[in-house]
């Protein structure tokens, strides 16, 4: 480990940028799930599935935010690369940071620092609730909620990697700063879906609303559809109706596929926009 990896996880996580839009603007919204918009479940304090729906519904409200903070925090990793081009070419040229070194440290500084805004939100949820609602929200499956974390960290790695390269192809400046706040327009589009939408394709087709959906899975045991979350919450545990939750293995396959295509982009379009060749970086 070189010094380049400490640098951009504390370059990323106390930028001002990040604490006050990643962290302070997201568990604002936290405190409004919390205190405002989840309130009307205490009434169904007595019943035996109550610690259950208390679970599920604020493992809603915190894998919607997560992805939030995530997408928002992308916006610092697009906008390093219009300034770190040259100091790339110096770092892997002229000091102890090899061409594969720095692609790796990259890569899991990137993901350690979105993994840390996305765990305050959740670690925050989980503590507001239980001083709210007096239930302790302990994941099901945690192993697997990291995994999803890590693999929802990737997609909005490369996605920044994409967007900042096309940026970096555009001579419009306007232009520039749309592309560099493309990740956060993303990160919005699972929780948009939380209250509309039918069915489970959007899920397999756009990565973010599908991972959504295991994440709330891995932390209350019921894994819901890919959309229309909200609605499934009142119709299951509310109702006791029956659903159709998103297929784990069918998510995941396209998950994948969408990070190779998006890696594959990356690369060709760091070529294009003659900004550091895949040569030099091994």
């Amino acid at each position: 480990m070189t010094k380049y990896l400490l640098y951009k996880v504390r370059s990323i996580t106390l930028h001002p940028g990040t604490v006050f839009w990643s962290v302070f603007f997201v568990l604002f919204w936290a405190i409004m799930w919390v205190y405002v918009f989840g309130t009307g479940i205490t009434k169904y304090s007595s019943m035996p599935w109550y610690r259950e729906a208390v679970s599920a519904y604020f493992a809603t409200a915190f894998s919607s935010l997560g992805i939030i903070a995530m997408g928002s925090a992308s916006i610092g990793l697009t906008q390093g690369l219009f300034t770190s081009i040259a100091a790339i070419r110096f770092l892997t040229r002229f000091s102890r940071l090899s061409p594969r070194r720095f692609i790796v440290e990259d890569l899991v500084a990137s993901l350690l620092s979105l993994l840390v805004v996305a765990l305050v939100e959740v670690v925050a949820v989980i503590l507001l609730v239980w001083q709210r609602y007096g239930v302790l929200i302990e994941p099901k499956h945690p192993l697997a909620l990291l995994g999803l974390l890590v693999v929802l960290g990737l997609f909005f790695y490369e996605l920044s990697l994409v967007s900042g390269h096309l940026a970096l192809m555009v001579a419009s400046r306007h232009m520039r700063s749309a592309l560099s706040g493309l990740s956060l327009i993303v990160s919005f589009v699972p929780y948009a879906l939380l209250f509309t939408g039918s069915g489970n394709l959007a899920g397999y087709v756009f990565p973010p609303i599908g991972l959504q959906a295991l994440i709330i899975g891995a932390v209350s045991g019921e894994t819901p559809p890919a959309t229309n979350t909200i609605n499934w919450f009142k119709e299951s545990f509310l109702e006791g109706r029956a659903y159709t939750s998103i297929d784990p293995g069918l998510a995941m396959a396209a998950t994948l596929v969408w990070l190779l295509v998006m890696g594959i982009a990356a690369m060709e379009l760091a070529r294009r926009a003659k900004a550091v060749h895949p040569a030099e970086l091994g």
